[in-house]
């Protein structure tokens, strides 16, 4: 149970501090540096090794942590429009949302918005 609410805040925090940088409208090389700086505090991981490595890779990496590809998602969705990331995106939020057990608007949104992107 700790355990779970420690990682609940973690992902609070993340979705302040993604949400605080794009409030501000940085310009698209501060936003991407700063998503890359998430990218390394959520995950250990720069956003560069995202967008290089395999969707099937990424999930079996993190399979048992869902709130992580959350976070992955979420970074990737912020990052670029490019057909090929909003795929991967859209994987990665099918993905947890067949494993959570939480019920997400946010994934729900995201989801939606790629769909919209796409067309």
């Amino acid at each position: 149970m700790i355990e779970k609410d420690y990682l609940k805040k973690q992902i609070d925090l993340f979705f302040e501090e993604l949400t605080a940088l794009l409030a501000k409208k940085p310009f698209k090389e501060e936003k991407l540096k700063h998503l890359d700086l998430l990218a390394e505090k959520y995950t250990q991981h720069h956003l560069t090794y995202f967008f290089n490595t395999p969707t099937e890779t990424l999930l079996s990496e993190y399979e048992n942590d869902p709130e992580a590809l959350e976070i992955i998602s979420e970074l990737l969705l912020q990052s670029n429009n490019e057909p090929a990331t909003l795929q991967k995106t859209a994987h990665i939020i099918k993905y947890v949302d067949a494993v959570s057990k939480d019920f997400s608007f946010r994934r729900k949104n995201n989801l939606e918005k790629i769909t919209a992107l796409q067309n």
